[in-house]
């Protein structure tokens, strides 16, 4: 599961019972000024079987959406595009 607040995103692992591993929270670093996460969405976006994840974003400057492969382990990695 995922969720984003501010300039933060946090990502709770489920543990296959209904529970969740504590969250792991990290920082947005995208585009110009001071970007505030709009909405989150999960899905496997490049068929490789991991989560991967868009955030949506807005700041003063411009929206922008980001987007993160998924390691398969709870873990993102920043598209560059």
């Amino acid at each position: 599961m995922g969720a984003a607040l501010g300039q933060k995103y946090g990502v709770l692992l489920g543990r296959g019972d209904g529970t969740f591993d504590p969250i792991t929270v990290y920082i947005i670093n995208a585009g110009n000024g001071f970007p505030e996460a709009v909405s989150l969405t999960l899905g496997n976006f490049n068929a490789d079987q991991n989560l991967d994840m868009v955030i949506s974003l807005n700041n003063s400057q411009e929206d922008e959406i980001v987007s993160f492969t998924g390691n398969g382990d709870g873990t993102f990695n920043l598209i560059d595009v």
